[in-house]
Order: C-alpha cells, then structure tokens, then sequence
C-alpha cells in the first residue's frame, strides 16, 4: 500500500487540524493527490468526478463505494484501496479522522453500497 498510495500514508487514522473534511473530499485525494483533502465537497462536484466511472458488482481496489438515501442523495463514500481495506472518513468536523477500515467494517456501518470503477 505504500507504494501504491504514498500520498494517503501521513493521513490514515489523522485528525484534521480543522473542520470541513468530508467523505467525498477523502475519495478525490484518494484518486488524485493534487486534490484538495481539506475542501467540503458538495455532491454535484463529487458526481462530476464520478463521470466515467461504471457500476460493478465486487472490490477488487481502486473503487469508489457510494452510499445513498431513499431518494437518491449521496449520504456516504469511500475508496477500495484493495479488496479488504478502504481510505474513510465519517463527517465532516474535526473530530472525525481520516482512517483506513476494513471493507466489511464501513458496510457493517453503512450497509450495501454502490461499487464503481
């Protein structure tokens, strides 16, 4: 994993030192370094990064999972870095850490998500 995503190394299971990192913030670092982790991404802007992105059924690494509400919403999203491990953040105050959980952990919190890759 260090090698794969050197970038995530000095954030996993961090606290921000101030509020307004959220989950769909954590997905563009997660894909892209030079995106700003700290920023309060709003689901239009995280829905444009998703654009390309296909609906599959497994985790393998490198896949966005979604959670949504009944009508539609992004209400939660993390990256695959690997079949068994996801970059996650819960909130969006500084008393919730970035973290490195196990798949089945963030889907015992969430429930079934929607996989893309």
């Amino acid at each position: 994993m260090q090698r794969e995503y050197p970038h995530l190394i000095p954030y996993l299971d961090v606290f921000p030192d101030r509020n307004g990192a959220n989950c769909l913030a954590a997905v563009a670092f997660a894909t892209d370094a030079s995106s700003d982790l700290y920023h309060w991404m709003q689901a239009e802007e995280f829905n444009h990064l998703m654009a390309g992105r296909e609906e599959v059924g497994d985790i393998s690494g490198k896949e966005v999972l979604v959670w949504r509400d009944s009508e539609g919403r992004i209400i939660h999203a993390c990256y695959a870095l690997n079949e068994e491990y996801v970059f996650n953040k819960h909130g969006q105050t500084m008393f919730n850490p970035w973290q490195l959980l196990t798949v089945e952990r963030v889907i015992g919190s969430w429930g079934e998500p929607v996989i893309y890759r």
